[in-house]
C-alpha cells in the first residue's frame, strides 16, 4: 500500500515538475498554483521521507527556506526571476535529504538540462530569449528520477 501511495506521489510531482519546465521553457513564466502544487508534493514527499528514515524534517525545511531567502535576494537585486525564488524550495525539501545515488542521479539530468537549455537559448535570436535564462528547468528536471532512485532504495 505505502508502495502504491509512493508511485502516485513520484508521478503527481513528475506531472507538476512537467507543467513547470514547459511553461518555463515556452514563456518563461512559472504560474503560482503548479509552484504551489509542486512544493506542496515535495513537502508531502520530505515528510514521508523522514517519517521512513527516522529524521527530522527541520533539516529539509531549514534547507528550503536558506534557499528561498538566497533566490528571493537574487530576485530582489534584479539578478533572477521570482518564479527561481519559488521553484527552488521543492529541490531543497526533497534533496535535503537524499542519498548520494540521488544526488547523482539529480545532478547529471540537471547538467544535461541545463545545458541544453543553454544551447537552445544561446542559439535563439535575442528577441525571441525572453527576459532570460530559464531555470525552472535545471532546478527541477533532476527531481522525478532522483526520486524514484530514493524510492528503489527505500523499498
Amino acid at each position: 500500500m505505502l508502495a502504491a501511495l509512493a508511485v502516485v506521489w513520484l508521478g503527481a510531482l513528475s506531472v507538476g515538475c512537467w507543467r513547470l519546465i514547459r511553461s518555463d521553457w515556452r514563456s518563461r513564466t512559472l504560474h503560482n498554483a503548479d509552484v504551489a502544487f509542486v512544493d506542496v508534493m515535495a513537502l508531502v514527499g520530505a515528510i514521508g521521507g523522514a517519517i521512513a528514515s527516522g529524521q527530522s524534517i527541520i533539516i529539509p525545511v531549514a534547507a528550503a527556506l536558506v534557499a528561498f531567502a538566497v533566490l528571493a535576494a537574487g530576485y530582489a537585486a534584479g539578478l533572477l526571476g521570482g518564479g527561481d525564488a519559488k521553484v527552488v524550495v521543492a529541490p531543497a525539501l526533497l534533496m535535503a535529504g537524499a542519498s548520494a545515488p540521488s544526488w547523482l542521479v539529480f545532478l547529471a539530468v540537471a547538467v544535461v538540462v541545463g545545458s541544453a537549455t543553454v544551447i537552445g537559448w544561446a542559439r535563439a535570436a535575442p528577441d525571441q530569449r525572453g527576459r532570460g535564462l530559464p531555470l525552472g528547468p535545471l532546478l527541477l528536471a533532476g527531481l522525478p528520477p532522483a526520486m524514484l532512485v530514493e524510492l528503489i532504495l527505500g523499498f
